[in-house]
């Protein structure tokens, strides 16, 4: 696994002070105010995109549009100046395909959900320059998060809605993990359609498989589709479910994030002679196959990014 480098103490200071304006939106803030619970989870759910184009069906133009790469959950973390808002999601949702760190992203909230992806592009915030790094994570490199605070390059229209952030009270106990507990996943998978890359989609499931010892080390499984797009999304329990103590539960919890999903590799074979396909190269051809289980980071790991970063923002 790779060293990953982590921000100063002194770095941290210099955002806690740019991130004044943005973190007085946020203050109190929470996801409360949303009207049903359903949308209460959605609020707090963001997309991570970056600034793409495409060609014209019925013409040669090319039109600029917000590309979805990865979803986020907002949380905050206090420090001496107040609130400071951070999104969260899976770290391999900012490195490129040689797992080197982009430079800026671009994210969208739920409350943009009337905005086409080709009229709104979202917030730009800058990831690293040659002076700084605005992201966070832990030592542990194989603990595949991230927390970006939202300092973004620009500051938002007179317009902007306050995003919400996820309550720490929603962060669960360990009988919430259970084999067959109810759940939902919520993301922006892009196979969907740009249409549908406003909001993000709610999916239902279950947790299929739990480690009997170190979940945060091992991590647990869910009977759910997720695809590319979903990693970095929630998994929140189902009210109205029996928890490992057998006693009925009326709680939504934050249960984690998600960071993988699980595939089958089948060979390809010629129809006519049963002989594995191969490419240049001689290497026989795989064909990838989902086989509907999802991979999640328990929230037990981002309850603890969240406690180290504060720890380094109020030294």
């Amino acid at each position: 696994m790779r060293n990953i480098k982590i921000a100063t103490t002194i770095y941290f200071l210099i955002f806690v002070l740019a991130c004044l304006n943005t973190a007085s939106l946020f203050a109190q803030k929470k996801i409360e105010r949303q009207d049903s619970w359903y949308e209460q989870l959605q609020a707090g759910t963001v997309s991570i995109g970056c600034l793409d184009s495409i060609k014209g069906r019925l013409s040669n133009k090319w039109f600029k549009y917000y590309n979805i790469i990865g979803t986020g959950v907002i949380f905050y973390v206090k420090d001496k100046l107040g609130v400071l808002p951070v999104l969260v999601t899976a770290k391999h949702v900012i490195q490129d395909s040689n797992n080197n760190f982009i430079d800026s992203i671009r994210i969208r909230f739920s409350n943009d959900d009337d905005l086409s992806v080709f009229d709104f592009w979202g917030y730009r915030i800058t990831l690293k320059d040659k002076k700084s790094i605005n992201f966070f994570m832990l030592p542990d490199s194989t603990i595949d998060l991230v927390a970006i605070p939202l300092i973004f390059d620009s500051k938002p229209s007179v317009n902007f809605s306050v995003p919400a952030a996820v309550p720490y009270r929603y962060f669960p106990t360990k009988n919430y993990y259970y084999e067959g507990a109810d759940i939902i996943v919520l993301g922006y998978p892009g196979a969907v359609g740009f249409n549908y890359w406003t909001r993000a989609l709610l999916r239902k499931g279950i947790i299929s498989w739990v480690p009997k010892t170190e979940l945060a080390k091992r991590k647990f499984l869910i009977d759910c589709n997720v695809f590319p797009g979903n990693s970095g999304g929630p998994v929140f329990s189902i009210p109205n479910y029996i928890t490992t103590d057998t006693t009925l539960g009326g709680e939504v919890k934050f249960l984690g994030i998600v960071v993988e999903r699980r595939f089958n590799k089948n060979k390809v074979y010629q129809s006519k002679s049963n002989i594995p396909f191969r490419d240049s190269a001689g290497t026989e051809i795989l064909s990838l196959e989902s086989i509907g289980v999802g991979v999640v980071e328990p929230a037990e790991n981002i309850l603890k990014l969240l406690e180290e970063l504060e720890k380094v923002m109020n030294k």
